[in-house]
């Protein structure tokens, strides 16, 4: 069975057991699950393990999950892991502002079961693998683009050179009959 570590970053003790449960129901992977009480010991875990998801409340004592993106991104530089908002009733307008800075799902705690948790995780996890392959492929492209510029802005000048250099004055791509005959 497959591997993986579940950071669920939540202040409430009954809502964090209740999620870790759910993850034991899980038959395809076995899930190690930290749990976070707040924003600050979420970043910590962050910082210290490899964690494969986060699972993280909006509502929190001191940084709110909205803010816990933001500041993953400012240290991190970008998104590593897949995260999956959990909400209250009545939170659906931040929840889709935490997936614009960057979460790949959001549900909602009053309907949350096991097989929606164990899907929404699935296809965060998923998603963030095509966008890590799409980042990576881009990467590459932007690379080999810069290469291949260079190497035209070469040619190029070189190009130029051997057009204008010492003592040719004509270009080193014309044919003698196309030259006028001077000595007419």
């Amino acid at each position: 069975m497959k591997k993986r570590r579940i950071l669920i970053v939540e202040d409430n003790p009954r809502d964090r057991s209740l999620i870790a449960q759910y993850l034991g129901t899980d038959k395809e992977f076995t899930n190690q699950v930290l749990e976070a009480p707040n924003a600050d010991e979420g970043l910590n875990y962050c910082r210290a393990v490899k964690v494969d998801v986060i699972l993280l409340d909006l509502q929190l004592p001191g940084m709110n999950g909205l803010d816990f993106i933001l500041e993953l991104r400012r240290e991190f530089k970008t998104l590593c892991w897949p995260i999956v908002v959990l909400t209250s009733a009545g939170d659906e307008a931040t929840a889709v502002e935490a997936m614009k800075r960057g979460a790949q799902d959001y549900l909602k705690k009053p309907t949350l079961s096991p097989d929606r948790l164990l899907r929404a995780i699935n296809n965060a996890s998923e998603r963030m693998a095509y966008q890590r392959a799409a980042d990576e492929k881009l990467f590459r492209l932007e690379q080999a683009n810069h290469r291949l510029e260079k190497e035209n802005a070469d040619l190029r000048a070189e190009l130029e050179s051997f057009h204008h250099g010492p003592g040719s004055g004509h270009s080193s791509f014309e044919r003698p009959q196309d030259r006028e005959d001077l000595s007419a």
